[in-house]
């Protein structure tokens, strides 16, 4: 969703707009690195 304002967003823990697959990309990385691999 890149609406920030959408109803969601109220009952969300979590919310980004940003683009889905950056930001599974940068979330991948950090779970390696505190994995150490």
């Amino acid at each position: 969703n890149t609406d920030p304002s959408a109803p969601i967003f109220e009952a969300a823990h979590f919310g980004s707009t940003e683009d889905m697959l950056d930001v599974m990309e940068v979330l991948t990385e950090k779970v390696r690195e505190a994995k150490g691999g």
